[in-house]
């Protein structure tokens, strides 16, 4: 959301008096275009984040399945899980390029004991293969693998 502040150039000050005539706009943040991914996220039965500390991350990244750097990333404190995430163009780590280009996406969600984004024995992930023909809409991602 933006915020503008806008004077009337006909307010003046008079006698040392500050204008009076101001108007505030607040502008709406234009909507994600392209594809968009509404993921919740949870944790499997037998699995908990007990025992992670204060710099737990969860990261859930989008990848092209042939490997490469992530398409779009989103951190989050670990404490965020399970909880409903949504992951787009916005969330592009590489300019110009958009979760669409790819036939499909490895989505991965991983809850790092570290804090970092590179996968350590003990993280939990899960990942799934999402058909970006299917276009934008609700995905499950369970956490549901201990990494080794």
């Amino acid at each position: 959301m933006g915020l503008r502040l806008q004077r009337d150039s006909m307010a003046g000050s008079v006698s040392g008096s500050a204008p009076s005539d101001v108007r505030i706009e607040v502008a709406e943040a234009p909507e994600p275009t392209g594809l968009q991914l509404q993921l919740r996220v949870t944790l499997a039965e037998g699995l908990s984040r007990e025992g992670f500390g204060p710099t737990a991350a969860l990261f859930i990244f989008a990848r092209d399945p042939n490997g490469g750097p992530p398409l779009a990333v989103i951190r989050q404190g670990a404490s965020a899980v399970p909880g409903e995430f949504s992951l787009s163009d916005a969330n592009a780590m590489l300019p110009g390029r958009s979760l669409a280009d790819s036939e499909a996406l490895t989505i991965v969600a991983r809850i790092s004991a570290s804090g970092q984004p590179t996968a350590s024995p003990g993280d939990l992930f899960g990942e799934l293969t999402y058909r970006t023909a299917e276009g934008s809409g609700g995905v499950d991602l369970v956490i549901d693998q201990v990494a080794q």
